[in-house]
């Protein structure tokens, strides 16, 4: 299947199983579409930022956590995706993942 991967910073391609794609932090939400032929499956990755509470206590650590939220490299996306064909799913980074999960198809 070939794939879309799209969020605030860029959009991104390749064929399923998307191993080796690195897509840019950003606070955008991660939107998937795979595709072949009349086939689709999407999803959505949740963007989320974990609690920088800690941080701001640190000389400096405000100013620090404020650039991360600018630049994106504070939040995250789940970092294994399995997606089905004819559902349009949701992850979120703080669900724990499977072993073995990948951005692919997969026919149930």
């Amino acid at each position: 299947m070939r794939c879309r991967l799209i969020n605030g910073e860029a959009d991104y391609y390749g064929n399923s199983p998307l191993l080796d794609v690195q897509v840019r932090r950003s606070g955008s939400d991660l939107e998937i579409e795979c595709r072949s032929g009349n086939q689709v499956a999407r999803a959505t990755a949740l963007s989320r930022s974990p609690s920088l509470t800690g941080a701001v206590l640190l000389p400096g650590g405000g100013a620090a956590a404020l650039i991360d939220r600018i630049s994106g490299y504070a939040y995250a996306y789940p970092r294994s995706m399995q997606l089905r064909i004819g559902e349009h799913m949701l992850f979120d980074v703080s669900a724990p993942a499977r072993a073995g999960d990948e951005i692919a198809d997969t026919q149930r």
